[in-house]
């Protein structure tokens, strides 16, 4: 058992009284996109280009995000994921090929610089993948070992890194199609 005398409390936080809000503000969590004169909350990509003074910023908001994806789209660079298919060349997909669907996720993020975000996904429950569906965690104790011995040496800091989630898959290319 850890004896919590042994533990090392930084200067400045020695005399600050340990607080805890019980009632977070909610707002900062749930980011719906909330209809400017109905106040409806409107979760689906169709609810907010049907409603006339939302069209406009969602549309643009899903041309940046297929730029994205695709090509590119003004300032936006693009990944090259995908690539547009004429209804010919869809005819042409092989029949070993899965075609799957898109999913439309839309969000309102007021932190963001560009703070209405539409993103797609593929149906992931369509698509076969030859390899490993898990991404590997650290089970709660070798979290907790790690971040104790941070906190519990003076003078030690840890770095933790930001990633941006890239959605290229040259390993995929080829085995999947969305239609």
């Amino acid at each position: 058992m850890l004896n919590a005398s042994h533990h090392f409390t930084p200067t400045h936080l020695q005399n600050t009284p340990l607080t805890y809000n019980a009632a977070p503000d909610i707002e900062e969590f749930a980011n719906g996109v909330v209809h400017p004169t109905t106040k409806e909350t409107l979760t689906k990509y169709e609810q907010l280009i049907e409603a006339p003074e939302l069209r406009e910023v969602w549309m643009k908001a899903m041309c940046v995000e297929l730029g994205r994806l695709a090509q590119g789209y003004g300032t936006t660079k693009g990944t090259e994921t995908i690539n547009f298919m004429t209804h010919e060349e869809i005819a042409k997909i092989p029949g070993d090929r899965t075609v799957t669907y898109a999913r439309i996720v839309v969000d309102y993020r007021p932190q963001k610089k560009d703070p209405n975000r539409v993103q797609i996904t593929v149906g992931g429950n369509l698509i076969e993948y030859p390899g490993e569906l898990t991404t590997r965690t650290a089970d709660l104790t070798t979290s907790k070992v790690m971040w104790n011995s941070v906190i519990s040496t003076r003078g030690e800091d840890t770095h933790a890194p930001t990633l941006k989630i890239s959605t290229y898959a040259p390993h995929l290319i080829g085995t999947n199609t969305c239609a």
